[in-house]
């Protein structure tokens, strides 16, 4: 081979090497957003789906082409909690406490139901995103388009080869909640009927453990009712308050290792001031054909008193709802017969 022949064969090689690498580095934000969106489906399968839920952790996530999201949560068919994000509009109402987020949670919800909604993909924020270059995460260069939303910010990694999203990270401060900064990493994406999602994410926080989420049970186009994304009307049943007398239902439970119980109730202390109990004393909680001894607490109980064989209640911490605490393995029987909304009773003791 002459040299002139050898030089044309490595300037040909340059030229492949880098004419491979171009489209990375020219590629306008308005093709990146294209592409990321295309890695969902195709427009058309986009625009038939007017609505969509999936099921994560104990979460049902509902989101619709509007941009709104409602997320409940309860062991079907109880729900005791709900989240909606409509807009302006971020609510929570947990045990029937209505409550509002810091305005950095509340951004972070916003952004949470514009990428749900939007499939996972960049489709609702196309109107103010910046391009920042290729970025380093992981093993691999990620594209990166940020934007802000008030005092929050926002950036997305994209794969730049399937133009997938791989990484959500949102980041502030404020007087409220200091510094804050949460990362969303997704996992591998999975086809859901004709459209390709996430099929999990791990949330992860500075100071807190991470928590993963993974999808299933997704149904399209649901027939839901006008004013769904609206509502926050709970299902955790009634409570019936005499003097020395609450009736009311389990909403949750759980059952730990040698039968060990915890109840969620939908009875709050407000109600236990109504039938004058007071804390200290002990009830008869009644559930079925079986009768325990509770002893009424109106916060933490003092360490010795947790011991093994336990019975107690004590408000939550944050929704003030009663939970019962059954750290004896007498009562494993009752495994048998819990489920979301059971009746149950609490009698005061002096009660005939």
């Amino acid at each position: 081979m002459n040299k002139s022949r050898a030089t044309l064969i490595l300037f040909a090689f340059i030229l492949l090497v880098n004419s491979s690498s171009l489209p990375a580095q020219t590629i306008s934000l308005k093709e990146i957003i294209t592409r990321n969106i295309q890695a969902a489906g195709s427009q058309t399968q986009l625009a038939r789906i007017k609505n969509y839920a999936f099921t994560a952790r104990n979460q049902r996530f509902y989101l619709s082409a509007e941009g709104k999201m409602k997320i409940t949560v309860g062991q079907n068919p109880a729900i005791s909690e709900i989240i909606l994000v409509n807009g302006e509009k971020v609510v929570r109402n947990c045990y029937n406490n209505i409550s509002q987020y810091s305005e950095l949670l509340k951004a972070s919800y916003q952004v949470m139901a514009r990428l749900r909604s939007g499939f996972f993909t960049l489709k609702n924020f196309q109107d103010d995103l910046q391009y920042e270059g290729l970025k380093k995460f992981g093993l691999k260069q990620h594209h990166v388009l940020s934007n802000h939303l008030g005092s929050l910010e926002i950036r997305f990694y994209l794969d730049p080869q399937t133009f997938r999203l791989k990484r959500l990270v949102l980041r502030g401060f404020d007087a409220e909640k200091g510094h804050f900064e949460v990362n969303h990493d997704f996992g591998e994406y999975q086809q859901f009927d004709s459209l390709y999602l996430p099929a999990s994410w791990f949330v992860s926080q500075v100071g807190t453990r991470g928590q993963l989420f993974e999808i299933s049970d997704v149904k399209f186009n649901l027939k839901l009712p006008a004013n769904f994304f609206d509502s926050l009307e709970l299902n955790i049943g009634q409570v019936e308050v005499k003097p020395g007398l609450i009736k009311g239902n389990i909403v949750n439970f759980n059952i730990a290792r040698n039968n060990r119980l915890t109840l969620d109730t939908n009875i709050t202390l407000n109600y236990l001031n109504q039938a004058n109990i007071q804390p200290g004393s002990q009830v008869t909680l009644k559930i079925g054909d079986t009768q325990l001894a509770v002893k009424f607490y109106s916060a933490r109980p003092p360490r010795e008193e947790l011991g093994p064989g336990a019975i107690f209640m004590m408000p939550d911490i944050q929704d003030k709802h009663m939970i019962v605490y059954i750290l004896s393995t007498k009562y494993g029987h009752l495994a048998d017969i819990l489920k979301p909304l059971l009746p149950l009773e609490l009698v005061a003791k002096n009660e005939k």
